[in-house]
């Protein structure tokens, strides 16, 4: 940038033609006024110009010309630098004051110099840019900004002169207007302004803003600028703590709010119902809930614990809303609302069997005795705040019984018989339409009870005679309340008949000859009563009873046939084992005859069994094993090169070998066409390694024959012929044990 320049052409070798300029500036009218001459220049003594005729010239300046005419115009002095011609012009700047300017001109000589004519001597036209002009400062901070807060502004101007008039507009209405600032200022507002900066907000969150800036030096206006922007209405306060509580309890509300001066309506609604209402709260409030505000509240959840809230806070700067209403939801929870009850139910056995053993309905005989449980109706159950009552569930011994509500009637519960042997506990529970409930307790005595017990023994005399001794007892439940046993044995008694007779005989009682000696009873050895007892040569059987106040055992057993351990019959000079010896000269023994050592046959030899084979004089005749496993499988045609060595050999088997053998077509082994070859073992003890020939039918028309040599230890093949032809339609799969 510059405010003065010059630029030229050269004519010939000492002469040139040369514009120079200058300019001055106006900030106020934004111009620069532009002078420029145009000179004929000699450059040395020896190149001069004799011309008095009159020559014309021009001067171009922002592209405006400018031209005169005169008499020796042309004419030079050597080193004489000639104004010929000078143009003064008022150039205007652009609105942000900076300016690019042309020059041009030229000069009609029509001369000649140094044997050369020249004519038009022309300027190259030439840029320049100006000085740019100190124009309008400018806005650099962010022309929006929040409602109830401070405004800065930062300015950048071009000139340490200027000054500034700042006016704030809010939706086109004049809040504030500064003066004489410089290059930045902090815009604070009056509770006055405040109060028309929110009026024009109207509730919104946010509405246009201006600010024109006017630059001024000294009291001339150099310019002015409108910035819009948003003035922003700050965020309405919030319920921050108290939209969840205990129904009835204190309750602490407490507010976020974007300013300190903003007051506040309050809402509470508990379900769908206005419970509370606060006017100009600041950031906090304290509700003591009132008892009709409790029961308000109580009233709205009948059937649940908990029920939702929502507050809702309006917000206001000087009694002017700030935006729209905010509400936040949350919990308002049933507390210490348990039903009124108490132990005032009551229990009874209603068993007229137990209760004459027992005279008090309070003690439950376990197993027999039937309890219920009775809720009159001046002990109901009472619900509190706002609930009604919706049932009992009474529990005895792990069972229990629901029934429903009565404020009127009665309510009961039967349980029948109870299982356990020791004292329970019974509860009942009153539950409300919430499900809140409250459990009551009471102790049932439970007199422990079982059946009595029962073992017996009947046994012949020296285990075979007919008479025939029993010999019984057992124990009881006393059932003792206060030390005083309340239950006895009222008979003992037994019966008898022939195991293969459906008819019993009387019951013949043991009274006279059983004790009872607290909760132990027992009889003496007592004969069975018959004329002759139990015929010894017969089995019967006998069943003994007792019986006490609630119920009676059986137990039974049978007497065998009499039979002696060891009887020996000097009649028949026979033995009998477990058993009367029935043939003259006999040892007979009923049952299993265990021998260790061999059995002597007359003169014949001796038979004996080692592990699983029977042997006759150490040959073995008989396996319990035979048939159980394979001595060998796999699958052979058996060629000369093929052999087989079974688990055992042939003379350990008490026969021989068995070789079994299958299809084989189309390359794979066939699970059906079996063939069974039986070889007795004395071929191999006798021919040891003999051919022996084996005619397999391979189907209903061909037989092929196999040769093989049998050794006492294995097989081998024996001719070739065992793996051409027809003959490998027969594989050997198996070696059994004969």
């Amino acid at each position: 940038m510059a405010l003065s320049g010059s630029f030229y052409t050269n004519v010939g070798s000492g002469y040139r033609l040369q514009l120079e300029w200058s300019a001055t500036q106006d900030i106020t009218s934004n111009t620069s006024s532009v002078t420029a001459k145009l000179y004929w220049m000699s450059l040395g003594s020896p190149y001069t110009v004799n011309s008095s005729a009159s020559k014309d010239c021009t001067i171009s300046i922002d592209g405006s010309s400018s031209s005169t005419s005169g008499a020796g115009m042309a004419s030079l002095r050597g080193n004489q630098k000639k104004l010929i011609y000078q143009v003064t012009k008022n150039v205007p700047h652009n609105n942000d004051g900076t300016k690019s300017i042309s020059f041009d001109g030229w000069f009609d000589a029509e001369v000649t110099l140094s044997g050369t004519h020249y004519s038009r001597i022309k300027l190259p036209t030439k840029i320049y840019t100006l000085n740019t002009i100190p124009r309008s400062s400018s806005l650099s901070s962010n022309p929006s900004w929040i409602a109830g807060e401070d405004l800065p502004l930062a300015i950048s101007r071009s000139s340490t002169s200027f000054i500034h008039t700042i006016k704030l507009y809010v939706n086109d209405i004049l809040i504030k207007a500064l003066n004489n600032i410089e290059t930045s200022t902090t815009i604070t507002f009056s509770e006055s302004e405040y109060r028309t900066i929110f009026t024009q907000l109207n509730q919104t969150g946010s509405k246009p803003s201006t600010i024109l800036l006017e630059t001024y030096q000294g009291s001339n206006l150099i310019g002015s600028k409108e910035y819009t922007g948003l003035c922003k209405a700050p965020s309405p306060s919030k319920v921050a703590s108290g939209s969840s509580f205990n129904i009835g309890d204190t309750v602490l509300i407490s507010l976020s709010s974007a300013n300190h001066s903003f007051t506040h309506d309050l809402k509470l609604y508990v379900g769908e119902s206005l419970i509370k209402t606060y006017s100009s709260v600041g950031l906090e409030a304290q509700w003591i809930p009132t008892q009709a505000e409790k029961e308000e509240m109580y009233a709205t959840t009948p059937n649940a614990n908990t029920v939702s809230t929502r507050m809702e806070c309006i917000t206001y700067y000087q009694g002017i809303q700030v935006q729209s209403l905010t509400s936040v939801v949350g919990t308002a929870i049933v507390t210490n609302s348990d039903p009124t009850f108490n132990d005032s139910f009551i229990y009874k056995d209603t068993n007229a069997t137990t209760l004459a053993i027992t005279e008090n309905d309070q003690y439950i005989i376990q197993n027999h005795s039937t309890v219920l449980v009775e809720i009159p109706f001046l002990s109901k159950a009472i619900a509190i705040n706002g609930s009604t009552m919706e049932y009992y569930v009474a529990t005895l011994n792990g069972m229990s019984i629901s029934r429903p509500y009565s404020s009127s009637n009665i309510v009961s519960f039967d349980f029948g018989s109870v299982q356990t042997n020791t004292s329970v506990t019974l509860s009942v529970k009153a539950v409300d339409s919430r499900g809140n409930s409250t459990i009551v307790t009471k102790a049932v005595s439970i007199l422990e009870y079982s059946s009595p017990t029962l073992t017996f023994s009947a046994r012949r005399s020296n285990d075979f005679e007919s008479e025939t001794i029993l010999k019984a007892g057992g124990n009881l439940s006393l059932l003792s309340i206060g030390k005083v046993p309340k239950n006895r044995v009222k008979t003992l008694q037994y019966r008898f008949k022939e195991t293969i007779s459906p008819t019993w005989s009387d019951w013949v009682s043991l009274s006279a000859s059983f004790v009872q000696n607290g909760s132990t009873y027992t009889n003496s050895d007592t004969p069975i009563n018959t004329s002759s007892g139990l015929d010894n040569l017969k089995a019967w059987n006998i069943e003994v009873q007792v019986v006490d106040l609630l119920s009676s055992s059986l137990s039974s057993a049978i007497v065998p046939v009499g039979q002696p351990l060891l009887f020996i019959d000097s009649t028949k000079k026979s033995i009998g084992i477990n058993q009367f010896p029935n043939a003259p000269s006999s040892l007979e023994v009923n049952g299993n005859l265990n021998v260790t050592g061999g059995i002597t046959l007359g003169s014949t030899g001796i038979v004996q069994v080692k592990e699983d084979m029977l042997y006759f004089n150490e040959k073995p005749i008989a396996s319990a094993n035979i048939g159980t496993g394979y001595l060998w499988t796999g699958s052979l045609f058996m060629s000369p090169d093929q052999s087989i060595t079974p688990t055992k050999t042939i003379s350990s088997c008490p026969n021989g070998w068995i070789l079994v053998w299958s299809e084989y077509s189309e390359e794979e082994v066939r699970n059906w066409d079996f063939v069974f070859h039986p070889i007795p073992k004395y071929i191999a003890s006798n021919h040891s390694g003999a051919v022996s020939m084996f005619s397999i039918p391979v189907d209903s028309i061909v037989n092929v024959v196999k040769e093989l040599e049998i050794y006492d230890d294995r097989i081998k093949g024996f001719t070739d012929k065992n793996a051409t032809g027809d003959t490998t339609q027969a594989t050997l799969r198996y070696v059994l044990e004969w």
